[in-house]
C-alpha cells in the first residue's frame, strides 16, 4: 500500500482487511497471542514482511516502519474518482 500507491485498488483494501481478520481469529483461537506479544516480535516480523514485499515486487520497499496505528487501526480507502 505504502510502496506502490499507483497500484492501490479494491484488492489491496480487501487483503488487509482479510490479514486483520485473520490475525484477529488467531488471537480469539490462541489467547497466548496478546497484542503484546504481537508487539514484541514486531520488528522481527517487520523485516520479514518487508523481505517477502521485497521480493514480490522484484524491488527495494522504501517501508522501513510501520505503527500499529497503520496494521491494525487505520481505515485505508481509494481516493474518490
Amino acid at each position: 500500500w505504502k510502496t506502490q500507491p499507483q497500484k492501490r485498488s479494491t484488492s489491496w483494501l480487501q487483503t488487509i482487511d482479510n490479514a486483520r481478520d485473520e490475525i484477529r481469529d488467531i488471537q480469539e483461537d490462541t489467547s497466548s497471542i496478546t497484542d503484546d506479544v504481537i508487539r514484541e516480535v514486531w520488528d522481527k516480523a517487520l523485516a520479514r514482511a518487508v523481505r517477502n514485499a521485497d521480493r514480490e515486487m522484484g524491488e527495494k520497499s522504501s517501508v522501513s516502519s510501520l505503527t500499529w496505528q497503520e496494521c491494525f487501526e487505520y481505515e485505508y480507502e481509494l481516493p474518490l474518482t
